[in-house]
């Protein structure tokens, strides 16, 4: 038996194998509304960090804000935030081709606040995650996920996350990775070419 059709298709298999891709690197830059956020009475307030632009690789959990106290207030009678509005802006950058496109997140802060405790729920509001955002030859998909209270002046510092699964998009020019199935067809293809071409010349001897 002649192996020569069979080692044609191994070698356009092999050949066609898709090569692994380097991971994605993005940006990704968060501002508050506000960097403060004051209890009712204006005695206390919940102070937001705006974050330095920081890059991230493929899918990543990443920190939009932090939050800290600052309070004077008794302990027996606590300032109280009834709904402390803010909103995050996010500008999320591809790295590769430069495209961006700007996010917003909502949401407001509960509870009370003193000198030596805090008890201070978040609530998000509006859109909480957008999917299948095209920038350059890459698919996004950002979701506002958690939340970690702060705790009193002097502790802990609470914090509000995100994250965001990254791929390649089908289709994206020199990023392209073609799909395993396609591959197995091309090779089926040229091993078949192989095989007609033998049988050919068998027939011609």
């Amino acid at each position: 038996m002649n192996r020569a059709p069979l080692l044609l298709l191994g070698f356009a298999l092999f050949h066609l194998t898709p090569a692994a891709h380097a991971s994605v690197a993005w940006t990704y830059d968060f501002t508050p509304s506000t960097t403060t956020v004051w209890s009712d009475n204006g005695n206390s307030k919940l102070v937001l960090t705006n974050q330095t632009p920081l890059m991230a690789v493929g899918t990543s959990d990443v920190v939009a804000t932090q939050i800290s106290v600052v309070s004077s207030a008794d302990d027996d009678t606590p300032d109280t935030f009834t709904k402390g509005d803010y909103t995050l802006s996010m500008k999320l950058t591809d790295v590769a081709s430069g495209a961006f496109t700007m996010l917003s997140f909502t949401g407001y802060f509960t509870g009370t606040v003193s000198a030596h405790s805090t008890n201070i729920d978040n609530v998000f509001t509006g859109q909480t995650s957008y999917e299948n955002i095209l920038l350059g030859a890459n698919r996004y998909n950002v979701m506002i996920t958690t939340y970690t209270p702060p705790g009193p002046e002097g502790g802990l510092s609470g914090s509000i996350g995100a994250h965001a699964i990254v791929s390649v998009q089908p289709g994206g020019g020199p990023h392209e990775t073609p799909e395993p199935t396609s591959l197995v067809l091309a090779g089926l293809g040229v091993g078949g070419l192989g095989l007609a071409r033998w049988r050919r010349w068998r027939t011609s001897v």
